[in-house]
């Protein structure tokens, strides 16, 4: 029997991030990017159950080390928790650069979410093909029909 380490939640609802750790320790910050004028007055506030908080400017970083559970508020924000970082942007959520919209991540359950699963391409493939059976019973329909209404 193996003891996870590390484990990091990370739970999205509109406008809000909320981060769940075994290492409690959790900093979250605006992110970095190539325009730096796009987080020009952007700022962000984060809290945990203690009622510790703290606000996040394009220069401040929120570092809360005694909690296990953090949520932050605001539409650029990117949390980390050893090397697993959950980000929000305008609402469209994050996790290691894979987009994600509306949904959870667990750290647990998949621990490299930037790669898309086997499931969901065996199942990208199947409807695929059920799509193309459909467009050729379709076909094959209309000239069943034309076949016996003309001859």
């Amino acid at each position: 029997m193996s003891i996870i380490t590390n484990v990091v939640l990370c739970s999205f609802t509109t406008g809000e991030l909320t981060i769940q750790s075994t290492s409690n320790s959790i900093q979250c910050s605006l992110p970095y990017k190539y325009n730096k004028n796009v987080y020009n007055n952007q700022t962000s506030i984060c809290f945990d159950l203690n009622g510790n908080s703290c606000e996040m400017t394009l220069g401040n970083s929120c570092n809360l080390t005694n909690t296990n559970y953090l949520s932050c508020i605001g539409n650029y924000i990117e949390c980390s928790s050893q090397t697993t970082v959950c980000s929000t942007e305008n609402s469209i959520f994050n996790v290691n650069y894979a987009q994600y919209y509306l949904t959870e991540y667990d750290s647990r359950s998949n621990p490299n979410p930037g790669s898309s699963s086997n499931n969901s391409k065996i199942l990208s493939f199947i409807s695929f093909i059920l799509s193309f059976l459909l467009i050729l019973i379709t076909i094959n329909s209309i000239f069943i029909i034309y076949y016996n209404f003309y001859i």
